[in-house]
C-alpha cells in the first residue's frame, strides 16, 4: 500500500489562505524564514504539538502510523552516553531478536561518514556529526513518515549531499515520505516538491534566480593569528591537528572553514585557552602585540548562559565592567529594531527561547560589550535568507571598530564577510577565492 500524508492548513487570520497538501513517498522540502512557524507545523503534524501554538488551524485527513521526528537541536535527541548505545537504542526499543539487532547495528555503524570510537560520548561530537547520528538513528527503524526540522544545517555542502543521497536510497527502498523543514533556501533544490511557509500561507515555491549575498567593504584590520607546529588530540582519539602551522596578518574579519569534524570548533577552544596544544603554539594578537579580549558564541548558543536568563547575562556584563548602562539601553533598542521583543524573552530560560532568536539576541548583546574580538561559531544556523542578509549588514557595521572570527560551513557568507580564511581541509575555499571583499587602506 502506498503511504500518503494529506492535510489542510488554514491561516485563520488571512481569509482564503487555505491549502490542501497531498504528499506521497519522496523527499518534500518546506522552506521558511525563522519565526514563521516551521517547528510548530512539525509538532502539529506529528501529534506532539503541546506548547507549540501556531497561527494556523491544521486538519490531517490521512497520515502514516509510524512517524519519526529529527529535531533542530541535535543535543535534544541524544539519549545514550555512548555512540554505540545511541545507534542501538531505537533498535532495542523496536526489536526483540538480539541477532537481528546486532546485524542492523553493524550496518548502521557503516553509514557514519566519519570514523569514531563507539564508546565516545555523543556530546563530544561536532554539531554536524550529531546531526548525522540523529538522522541515521531516526531512519534505523524504517518509519513510514520522517519529519526533519532544520536538522542538516550544521553540515557543509559535500556532507549534506552525501547524507541526502543516503536518505534518497532509503526512501526508494522503504517507500517513505520525508518532510524536510529548512531555513536554507538552497535546500529547495533537493525536493520532489517545494514549498514556502510564511506567517500567512503555505504555498508551492517557484524558483527564480538564486539569491546572492551583497558585497562589502572592510576597514583594514590588525588581527594576527600565528600557529606554530601545533598538534592536538582528544583523549583516546587520533590527532585532530598534526604539526599545523599558519600565519594570518592584519585581518579585520577571519573565516574558518572545513568539513564536519575537521576541528573548527576545537580550533576556537585552543584560541580561547579552553584547550591547550599537546605541542606547538597558537597565538592571537592585535597591533603592537596586544592580546585581545575575546567573547565567544558557541554553535549551541544556550551554552553561554545555561539555565540563566538573558537579563542575568546583561547584569553580569554590567557587574564585570564589559557593558555600560548606556550600551545596555542601546542594545535593547537594537533588539527591538530587529523584531526581538526584549520584555518577552529577557526572563526566560535559554532553553525556552527559539534557537534563531536566542542566537541573534546574543550576537546583539556581545557586540554591545567591550570586547576586542568576537568569535561566532555557525552564526547563520537556522536563519532564513532575509535574516542572513540582515545579520551580514549588522556585522559589517560592527567591523568598523572591532574584529571578528567566523566559523561556518556557509562558504558564501564567509566569502562575503571575511577578508582572510583558514581552511581546515583540502576541499574548502582558500583566501584567493575571496572575490567580493574590498578592503580599505585606512
Amino acid at each position: 500500500m502506498i503511504n500518503t500524508l494529506i492535510f489542510t492548513i488554514d491561516f485563520t487570520r488571512f481569509s482564503g489562505n487555505s491549502t490542501k497538501v497531498n504528499l506521497e513517498p519522496g523527499l518534500h522540502v518546506i522552506y521558511g524564514e525563522s519565526g514563521v512557524g516551521k517547528s510548530s507545523l512539525v509538532h502539529h503534524l506529528s501529534g506532539t504539538h503541546g506548547k507549540y501554538p501556531g497561527n494556523f488551524d491544521l486538519e490531517i485527513q490521512k497520515c502514516p502510523n509510524l512517524i519519526q521526528i529529527v529535531l533542530q537541536n541535535p543535543d535534544s535527541q541524544i539519549v545514550s552516553d555512548t555512540i554505540d548505545g545511541e545507534l542501538a537504542f531505537s533498535l532495542e526499543c523496536n526489536q526483540t531478536d538480539s541477532s537481528a539487532i546486532q546485524s542492523i547495528f553493524s550496518e548502521l555503524k557503516k553509514e557514519l561518514p566519519f570514523s569514531v570510537n563507539g564508546s565516545r560520548h555523543p556530546v563530544t561530537l561536532s554539531g554536524g556529526e550529531k546531526e548525522i547520528l540523529n538522522i541515521i538513528t531516526a531512519f534505523s527503524t524504517a518509519p513510514e513518515l520522517i519529519i526533519m526540522d532544520d536538522c542538516l544545517s550544521f553540515l557543509n555542502h559535500r556532507t549534506k549531499n552525501f547524507m541526502l543521497e543516503n536518505i534518497q536510497q532509503k526512501i526508494y527502498k522503504n517507500n517513505q515520505i520525508v518532510l524536510w523543514f529548512t531555513s536554507d533556501i538552497d535546500d529547495l533544490q533537493y525536493g520532489v516538491s517545494h514549498w514556502e511557509l510564511s506567517l500567512s500561507a503555505l504555498s508551492q515555491f517557484t524558483w527564480n534566480e538564486k539569491p546572492m549575498y551583497p558585497g562589502c567593504t572592510l576597514k583594514k584590520g590588525s588581527l594576527n593569528l600565528e600557529i606554530d607546529s601545533m598538534s592536538f588530540a582528544y583523549k583516546d582519539e587520533k590527532n585532530l591537528f598534526n604539526q599545523l602551522s599558519c600565519r594570518i596578518n592584519n585581518s579585520r574579519s577571519m573565516g574558518i572553514v572545513g568539513a564536519n569534524g575537521s576541528g573548527k570548533t576545537t580550533l576556537a577552544s585552543l584560541m580561547l585557552g579552553i584547550n591547550h596544544p599537546d605541542s606547538g603554539a597558537i597565538q592571537l594578537k592585535l597591533a603592537g602585540g596586544v592580546v585581545p579580549t575575546i567573547a565567544y558564541l558557541d554553535q549551541f548558543p544556550e551554552r553561554l548562559i545555561g539555565e540563566k536568563t538573558l537579563e542575568n547575562l546583561l547584569q553580569e556584563f554590567l557587574r564585570i565592567g564589559k557593558m555600560s548602562l548606556h550600551l545596555r539601553k542601546k542594545c535593547i533598542t537594537v533588539m527591538e529594531r530587529n523584531q526581538i521583543k526584549w520584555d518577552l524573552i529577557k526572563n526566560k530560560s535559554s532553553y525556552d527561547i527559539p534557537w534563531s532568536i536566542l542566537r541573534i539576541a546574543l550576537i546583539i548583546i556581545l557586540t554591545h560589550c567591550e570586547f576586542d574580538l568576537l568569535i561566532l561559531d555557525e552564526p547563520t544556523f537556522g536563519l532564513g535568507w532575509e535574516q542572513k542578509i540582515n545579520l551580514l549588514k549588522y556585522l559589517q557595521r560592527y567591523l568598523k571598530q572591532k574584529h571578528l572570527i567566523v566559523i561556518s560551513h556557509d562558504v558564501e557568507f564567509i566569502k562575503t564577510i571575511c577578508d582572510e580564511v583558514l581552511p581546515l581541509d583540502n576541499d574548502s575555499i582558500i583566501p584567493s577565492d575571496l572575490k567580493r571583499i574590498e578592503r580599505e587602506d585606512t
